[in-house]
């Protein structure tokens, strides 16, 4: 595969998708406005692009038992 046709392939399956976690679930969830909101953010929506989960009640879930996880950060993979 090439650089180009992996990146057409991502903008062909992502474009049009909303997000199913919003920064206001995870501000609400505890984590402090700043830039851990938007690295949060970035992962609950690659794991629907890679469809971890495919509905709102399901990534809120996953999101949930990602934050409760010991030493939880948004930095690690």
């Amino acid at each position: 595969k090439t650089i180009s046709s992996v990146v057409e392939h991502y903008i062909k399956k992502t474009r049009g998708m909303r997000p199913l976690v919003t920064g206001n679930d995870i501000l609400s969830r505890g984590i402090p406005q700043g830039p851990d909101v938007a690295l949060w953010k970035t992962r609950a929506f690659a794991a629907q692009r890679d469809e971890v989960f495919s509905d709102r009640q399901a990534a809120l879930t996953g999101l949930e038992e990602r934050l409760a996880e010991p030493a939880s950060s948004p930095r690690q993979s």
